[in-house]
């Protein structure tokens, strides 16, 4: 294990240097909406006042501008009235620190992300079926040109996807264990994910589904305090510990984190953020999809955009771990906390109008990544598995 977990190490220094690499220099200058997002992040900090950016949760932002705070950085003059884009580029180009260092340092907390993402892949996938596992899971991310292009700039799509697995990682725990502070915990991260953008609130019909199918199930999940489900004699297994005990914990702890982000008194702008984004998305957005225009969308956009973009080797290995999983009884139980989060979120990716990349379905990728390491297991078993999987990660 300790010669796997050196392994683990190279390969996140890898994803790091790639990501480091892929925004350093004097040719990467601003993305789009990078000043935006380090003035909107700053002005939370600084002033309390979440409305410039209130269509987008705040706390990948705070993240993101927290080590500004440490460079005797100030707002441009007359900041509540300028437009977002003069905003953001008098804040980034007109301030005490030059342009170049705002932006690296806003840009670090985006692979702290990534990197805390990757250990995730690599622990929890190894929790399930080995350390090989856990590395092919692993690898699959370090080299994952899908994360890796949003390590190199300020946003919340790699956020989300590093919050929203921990959350579900941390909600099947609870699950498992029965306890309260797993709950929390759960909750916790949960609520971090919804504080990072609105999009995170696929995983509430994700994690009470998988509370309902837990209470109805008639095996017991391993946990480190015991099992939610106990066999009575013949009996139907029924809650150790009641769902409706664990869901208000976890619950709670989520409220108490927005409270938190937005400073207590906040939680209007966040309403008002997330109607204001409902009533965009039922306005309609610019999509398009080969050489056709629409601002509803297509419900085929995500599985097409899925089935061409997906890297061969997540694409292949993960149908394999789904396959590899089932016939083993000891991986077919976790199965549901694999599939149920992904599925929900493709779901409603593709009934929604907002259809400009895999960047909205990014989180459902480190799921199929471990889904890949299971996959690593059965194909190890024999030497053309072992060559075949060879050639899917070179």
């Amino acid at each position: 294990m300790r010669g796997a977990s050196r392994i683990a190490a190279i390969l996140l220094v890898i994803w790091a240097a790639q990501a480091i690499l892929s925004f350093t220099g004097d040719r990467k200058t601003a993305h789009f909406d990078e000043q935006i997002h380090l003035a909107h992040g700053y002005i939370y900090w600084t002033q309390g006042d979440y409305r410039p950016g209130h269509d987008t949760p705040p706390l990948a932002h705070m993240a993101e501008t927290f080590p500004l705070l440490f460079m005797n950085l100030r707002l441009p003059d007359g900041w509540q009235t300028l437009d977002k884009w003069t905003l953001g580029d008098r804040f980034v180009n007109q301030n005490a620190a030059p342009a170049a260092r705002i932006l690296l340092w806003g840009r670090l907390p985006v692979v702290g992300f990534g990197l805390l993402l990757g250990w995730m892949l690599w622990r929890w996938t190894a929790s399930l079926a080995g350390p090989a596992a856990g590395l092919t899971a692993l690898a699959l991310f370090a080299f994952d040109p899908l994360h890796l292009s949003r390590a190199w700039f300020v946003g919340s799509d790699l956020t989300l996807s590093c919050l929203a697995l921990a959350a579900t990682w941390a909600w099947w725990r609870a699950l498992g264990s029965g306890r309260a502070r797993d709950a929390l915990m759960a909750g916790a991260l949960a609520g971090a994910a919804i504080a990072t953008k609105f999009s995170a609130l696929f995983l509430l019909p994700s994690h009470a589904l998988l509370a309902f199918i837990v209470s109805r199930t008639s095996y017991e999940l391993p946990g480190d305090a015991g099992s939610l489900v106990v066999r009575r004699g013949g009996a139907r297994p029924r809650p150790a510990v009641p769902l409706v005990r664990l869901t208000a914990a976890a619950g709670l702890a989520a409220v108490a984190v927005l409270l938190l982000v937005y400073q207590g008194g906040n939680l209007t702008e966040f309403a008002a953020g997330f109607q204001e984004q409902m009533r965009a998305v039922k306005g309609g957005f610019h999509n398009f999809f080969n050489g056709h225009y629409s601002a509803t969308g297509w419900w085929y956009f995500f599985p097409v955009a899925f089935l061409v973009k997906t890297p061969i080797p997540i694409l292949f290995l993960s149908l394999g771990g789904v396959w590899a999983a089932w016939r083993n009884p000891d991986l077919r139980r976790h199965l549901p906390a694999l599939l149920i989060p992904p599925a929900v979120l493709f779901l409603l990716a593709c009934r929604s109008s907002v259809q400009l990349g895999l960047r909205y379905i990014l989180p459902l990728y480190p799921f199929l990544m471990i889904l890949g390491g299971l996959a690593a297991t059965a194909m190890m078993r024999r030497t053309a598995g072992r060559i075949v999987l060879g050639g899917l990660l070179l």
